[in-house]
């Protein structure tokens, strides 16, 4: 029996890429294969491929360019910045016609980022960001989308949140979801895990 050598394998930079290259390419035949069926016909598809449109944001092509570079480069969905959205609402484009223009691309729109300041402890603040969290939903579900990133914004740096107070004003948030059918999800990152310091006060 040959005795397996114990030296640990080495690759080159070169290998590597070359090896990564190889694996992608077997996921994008695999995926070709399919890409004729709409996001809904194909049940059994292991993923979809999302654009996160944050990653295009320094080329400042609106919403519109936006869709149209996601659905030529055969995305099936994207996650849009609301401030496109109202940018382009604001200025008298039609959410139903952008809509059916990312439905013909067969693409949906699995969520949108957004930094309405629902959970801070100013209650004018807060008040004022459930009202733009809810127009930017009504906006949102008009163009076919079904959530919303909700992270901290507005936070001031080491304000303390209490862990019920926080789960309250989710709470409020979720509801003006539900009515008008969009899921706001809470998402921590970055700057917001370091702004938002919650205190918890098990006993009174």
């Amino acid at each position: 029996m040959k005795k397996i050598s114990e030296q640990p394998l080495k690759f080159s930079r070169r290998k590597m890429l070359a090896s990564a290259s190889v694996a992608a390419g077997s996921v994008a035949v695999g995926y070709q294969s399919t890409k004729a069926d709409s996001p809904q016909s194909a049940p059994g598809r292991a993923f979809r491929y999302c654009l996160n449109t944050s990653t295009i944001r320094g080329q400042k092509l609106g919403i519109v360019e936006e869709v149209n570079a996601a659905g030529q480069a055969g995305y099936d969905a994207m996650e849009p910045w609301f401030d496109g959205l109202n940018r382009y609402a604001d200025a008298g484009g039609s959410l139903k016609d952008l809509g059916k223009k990312i439905a013909d691309y067969g693409m949906t729109i699995e969520s949108a980022i957004g930094f309405a300041p629902w959970i801070v402890n100013d209650d004018q603040k807060r008040n004022a960001g459930l009202e733009q969290a809810k127009r930017e939903m009504d906006r949102l579900a008009q163009i076919g989308g079904i959530r919303m990133a909700a992270p901290p914004a507005g936070t001031a740096r080491g304000e303390k949140i209490e862990l019920m107070a926080m789960a309250e004003r989710y709470a409020k948030l979720l509801e003006i979801g539900e009515s008008i059918g969009v899921i706001p999800q809470i998402e921590m990152w970055g700057g917001g895990i370091r702004l938002l310091d919650v205190s918890v006060r098990l006993f009174p």
